[in-house]
């Protein structure tokens, strides 16, 4: 017995034929696509592959015998680090400055320079003093390094036009001429950094 609407026609309750196209909904599509696996069975080979490799480049490295190697094929450098820094006692602004010779052989520097810039002007300042004349010029012998601490607030209270620069660094250069040179962060942004 087939119902009859208010209008008269009849319902036909048969099933949609198979070869009718319909539209999946948003979650079949989702359950389908997700359904599938999405994990690579390689991918613990690799990452295993890749760190014995890592392993295998770390003790190449620190064997003595490889050392000499990378040594040659990989000159070393001079590192030159410049902070600025406040001092927690008295609270006086302080410029770091460390040496440190990475290099296969011994390096002489003579006295380093503290440079102030304002906008692409910069006024030099040569250390000089009485205990700079007993330790320049300084020679540091591979893997060794040296600090200097200089206090900025001398420089203010003789040239105050100082405390406008925007940079402040320091120079410092070899006997043999090569000159390195670094600008430090400003002050509120080197307490994030460091």
């Amino acid at each position: 017995m087939v119902p009859e609407s208010v209008y008269g026609y009849s319902y036909d309750q048969a099933e949609p034929k198979e070869t009718t196209p319909y539209l999946n909904s948003y979650e079949e599509i989702m359950r389908q696509r997700y359904a599938r696996p999405q994990k690579n069975p390689n991918g613990i080979f690799i990452l295993l592959f890749l760190l014995i490799i890592g392993a295998g480049i770390v003790w190449l490295y620190r064997d003595p015998r490889w050392k000499r190697y990378w040594i040659r094929l990989l000159p070393g450098y001079v590192n030159l680090k410049v902070v600025i820094a406040k001092d927690k006692i008295t609270g006086r602004k302080l410029l770091k400055i460390s040496i440190r010779n990475k290099t296969t052989e011994g390096i002489t520097f003579l006295p380093p320079i503290v440079v102030f810039r304002k906008w692409g002007k910069e006024r030099r300042f040569r250390l000089k003093g009485s205990f700079q004349g007993d330790m320049f010029p300084l020679t540091l012998t591979p893997e060794t390094s040296h600090r200097l601490v200089i206090d900025l607030e001398q420089f203010y209270e003789k040239l105050p036009d100082l405390k406008n620069a925007t940079r402040v660094g320091a120079a410092i250069e070899t006997t043999g001429g090569k000159v390195f040179k670094k600008f430090a962060w400003p002050l509120w942004l080197s307490f994030f950094l460091n």
